[in-house]
């Protein structure tokens, strides 16, 4: 069995309408088999009405154990080569919003596994990754030290 796959069921979709980073945190924390409370990384996070910024991410991430550090992409094709997956990605989404995506994998040159928190699992190909990913800001997580791994 690929744990990975399992690691994926562990994604979670965001529960309101400003809420998209905290949703794309939890799920790259359960990926990594920790965990922690939706509520708990809310008020981590800083998550307003406005929703939630890179540093509250950044903030949250690293008191739960993980490294965070955002990056802004200049070409794709280092994106596939240096990033660890699964990686944060700020987009803009159909109502010309910010939100936050997980990228999960480069599937091959051209699709990319992504998780959108508001509507699940999706392969997006690279001309819909370019014209959603206006930003190219990416952020990257590794576990440290003091990352708590939890059994489901």
């Amino acid at each position: 069995m690929n744990p990975q796959i399992d690691q994926y069921k562990a994604f979670v979709k965001q529960k309101g309408n400003y809420d998209c980073g905290v949703a794309c945190l939890l799920s790259i924390i359960r990926f990594h088999q920790g965990d922690c409370s939706y509520e708990a990384l809310l008020k981590r996070c800083g998550t307003s009405q406005h929703g939630t910024s890179i540093q509250g991410i950044k903030q949250a991430a690293n008191q739960g154990g993980l490294e965070a550090e955002a990056f802004l992409i200049e070409e794709l094709r280092d994106f596939k080569k240096e990033v660890n997956f699964p990686c944060i990605l700020l987009v803009v989404n159909k109502q010309s919003l910010n939100h936050y995506i997980v990228c999960c994998e480069s599937k091959n040159e051209k699709f990319y596994k992504i998780f959108d928190p508001a509507n699940g699992f999706e392969f997006w190909n690279e001309e819909h990754l370019l014209s959603v990913w206006k930003s190219k800001v990416v952020v990257l997580f590794s576990p440290n030290l003091n990352f708590k791994k939890v059994r489901y």
